[in-house]
């Protein structure tokens, strides 16, 4: 989480969040890895970057596609915006 903007702020779009949270959050969180990424600069301070996700734990595997909003702060780049699917 420390990449993610610490701010009331943040947007994070991802369909039913209950849902993530009972998927997501449970005592194996397993293995998360990122590909096809792609990163657009729209100016000094702020950047997109598009990609896919893949979680594996020991039982299932679950994909889809993400886009993130970057945008540079005081302390470094932080992710402002997440829309994952």
């Amino acid at each position: 989480m420390a990449y993610y903007w610490n701010s009331d702020k943040l947007t994070f779009q991802s369909g039913d969040i209950r849902r993530y949270k009972e998927t997501y959050f449970g005592e194996n969180m397993g293995e998360l890895e990122f590909s096809d990424l792609v990163i657009h600069i729209l100016s000094e301070d702020a950047a997109y970057v598009l990609g896919r996700w893949k979680l594996k734990t020991e039982s299932w595997t679950r994909d889809g596609l993400f886009t993130t909003i970057f945008k540079r702060m005081e302390d470094g780049w932080k992710i402002v915006h997440d829309h994952t699917s």
